[in-house]
């Protein structure tokens, strides 16, 4: 599947752990100011943006830009 891949330096799982860690660490910090807006750059923030979102435990809402 990946072999025009030398190595993988940092692997799904590690990723998948530091978005969490980052969604516990965003309601940490802004849970206390109420509703947070996140907003990501198209078109390659999308997927990235979508897993931070479900890792952060209060409301919010998304919107991007061009």
């Amino acid at each position: 599947m990946h072999d025009d891949m030398a190595k993988i330096l940092i692997t799904a799982g590690q990723i998948q752990e530091r978005v969490r860690a980052l969604g516990a660490q965003i309601t940490a910090d802004y849970r206390p100011l109420g509703d947070l807006l996140l907003v990501g750059v198209l078109k390659g923030c999308a997927m990235f943006m979508v897993d931070l979102a479900r890792a952060i435990d209060m409301p919010l809402a998304m919107d991007f830009i061009a």
